[in-house]
């Protein structure tokens, strides 16, 4: 386990604290839901646009994750 100041370090490094929506994408599934181009188009939409209406951390409060299947989608991002 690690040690809670790294965790705390952590969270002030990505500006955790100030989070109030976090939002997981699908980078591409194994189990095919989501090609990997399209997931990849979508992150980087995401990103671009998160900055451009200055909701992304550290100026804003959303922060976004890159997340395996976790098995909800049916037709992807």
């Amino acid at each position: 386990t690690e040690h809670p100041s790294s965790l705390q370090a952590k969270v002030a490094k990505r500006g955790l604290a100030q989070c109030a929506q976090h939002i997981f994408i699908c980078p591409g599934s194994e189990t095919g839901c989501c090609a990997t181009e399209k997931g990849a188009e979508s992150w980087d939409y995401l990103k671009r646009r998160l900055v451009e209406l200055n909701l992304a951390i550290p100026i804003g409060t959303v922060h976004r994750s890159k997340s395996t299947c976790l098995g909800v989608c049916v037709q992807g991002p």
